[in-house]
């Protein structure tokens, strides 16, 4: 189910995103994908152009379980999210030519081994941890040629909120034909790194992983609440105004 939520259009359904990936990636055509959680609700609603930029994605899934959980309250919904971890370990398997962009070159040695591990061909990845630069620097021709020649069907691009996502939208100017999936931690989580390891299936399903990540990382976690809750209330109410409206 695609519907417009806190100023974002979202996709809730699994099936139908999963169908459009494997569609795109059938006819080669290109476009980025963004996983949105509460930070990039409310990164976009304070900042215009990185709202555009999120919603000029050929979809967005949820990645954030209070958006879930409100708009299953507010629009009298079953609204289920499909995180950018889940996607990652749905489609890394799948035979599909793929691409790790961002993240540490620590980390995607790690990547690289535990997809091994798992029996998946390298042969068709490419593993790009790219330099550390402002979202501006970027040799984006560069990193799409290298893409292109491999023959890539999934980028997966690791490097935060909003920066991968403006990212993918500045590189797919110069892409061929390929989805390109911002995911933020989703690396680390498949290969458990340091601190990033899911939440209990139980909480993932009360859709309070974010209560975990807060006794996991509470410095970060706690100064994107605060954040968030600057914002949040505003886009809330909002929400219920137009569902009185209707």
């Amino acid at each position: 189910m695609s519907m417009h939520i806190f100023s974002i259009a979202i996709e809730f359904d699994k099936e139908l995103v999963e169908q459009k990936i494997r569609s795109h990636i059938k006819r080669k055509e290109k476009g980025y994908i963004c996983a949105v959680d509460t930070n990039i609700v409310s990164i976009a609603n304070r900042n215009p152009s990185y709202l555009s930029v999120i919603n000029d994605s050929i979809l967005n899934i949820c990645d954030g379980g209070t958006i879930a959980s409100f708009g299953s309250k507010i629009y009298n919904l079953k609204l289920e999210r499909y995180t950018g971890p889940d996607l990652l370990l749905d489609f890394i398997s799948r035979g599909y030519r793929q691409a790790f962009l961002g993240n540490t070159s620590e980390n995607l040695t790690l990547l690289k081994d535990k997809m091994q591990g798992a029996g998946i061909n390298l042969d068709s990845c490419l593993y790009y941890s790219l330099p550390f630069k402002a979202v501006d620097e970027f040799d984006y021709k560069g990193i799409a040629d290298k893409i292109n020649l491999n023959n890539i069907d999934i980028v997966w691009i690791s490097l935060g909120a909003p920066k991968q996502e403006i990212f993918a939208s500045r590189l797919l100017p110069y892409i061929n034909g390929a989805i390109l999936i911002a995911v933020g931690a989703a690396f680390n989580f498949y290969i458990g790194q340091g601190a990033y390891h899911r939440a209990p299936k139980w909480m993932q399903q009360m859709n309070i992983e974010w209560l975990y990540r807060l006794g996991v990382e509470p410095r970060k976690q706690l100064k994107r609440i605060v954040s968030t809750m600057k914002i949040y209330p505003q886009l809330l109410w909002k929400e219920y105004k137009c569902v009185r409206k209707v």
